[in-house]
């Protein structure tokens, strides 16, 4: 996963919240950051169709980025749609 964080790190805590099923996970890991990136490893089992929101922050507690995910094995993601079955007029 690679984010703009707000400031360098080593080390960030990483909070996981599955909006589905009302679970969290929390995860330590470790960063790299290089010219204004920061890239961690997430290992996790995702599902298509699961939602979550995350927040990674340092040792301190300090937020540093806050995002969403959305899981989809759909390829074409330029014409991707959450309703492909929905008509517009």
């Amino acid at each position: 996963m690679v984010f703009i964080p707000r400031f360098e790190a080593d080390t960030v805590n990483l909070s996981l919240y599955d909006e589905l099923n009302d679970r969290t996970y929390p995860y330590q890991l470790a960063a790299i950051y290089l010219d204004g990136l920061m890239e961690v490893e997430l290992t996790h089992t995702f599902s298509e169709g699961e939602m979550y929101s995350f927040e990674v922050s340092d040792n301190g507690d300090n937020l540093m980025y806050r995002g969403k995910i959305f899981i989809t094995e759909q390829t074409d993601l330029q014409n991707y749609s959450t309703h492909p079955d929905f008509l517009y007029d």
